[in-house]
């Protein structure tokens, strides 16, 4: 495995940390691993754990889903000990890209991937594939996010 055919994607909760890699241009999850949160002092120990564990020495672009609002390079988790600087993480590890996202926008993004009969229609009618989705899930929290339809016409 090298640089240039891997991405790292990660889902970083209060507990958890899920890590995979991603070959470029596919989006299957490879070498998927969960690591408890409280066995490192911060990001960088589990990713660099991590990638050992893999054999990867490095990776070309990054995306971390986070239980937490994103603002900025400054991240704080909401039910976590880890603090870090998005900007300062990517020019340590060299990589051309590391962005932070909150977990349930990253889960409305992944929605035209998820088949349809994975889907749960909650209204009445027959439903129209063309409208909006909702992700909502319990956690710690609430989560929840929305997924529409862009094309040059408009939003719907």
């Amino acid at each position: 495995m090298t640089k240039d055919n891997y991405s790292l994607v990660g889902d970083i909760g209060g507990t958890n940390a899920r890590f995979a890699l991603v070959r470029s241009g596919d989006v299957t999850p490879e070498a998927v691993e969960v690591l408890a949160c409280g066995d490192y002092d911060n990001l960088d120990a589990a990713i660099v754990d991590y990638l050992a564990r893999c054999g990867v020495g490095e990776v070309q672009d990054v995306c971390l889903a986070v239980a937490s609002p994103v603002q900025g390079t400054q991240v704080r988790m909401t039910n976590n000990h880890w603090r870090f600087d998005s900007e300062e993480v990517r020019k340590r590890f060299g990589w051309g890209a590391f962005k932070v996202i909150n977990d349930f926008t990253a889960m409305a993004l992944g929605v035209p991937h998820v088949s349809a009969d994975k889907l749960v229609h909650v209204c009445g009618g027959p439903g129209n594939a063309a409208r909006p989705r909702l992700v909502i899930g319990p956690g710690t929290g609430l989560g929840v996010s929305v997924w529409f339809r862009c094309s040059t016409d408009g939003c719907r």
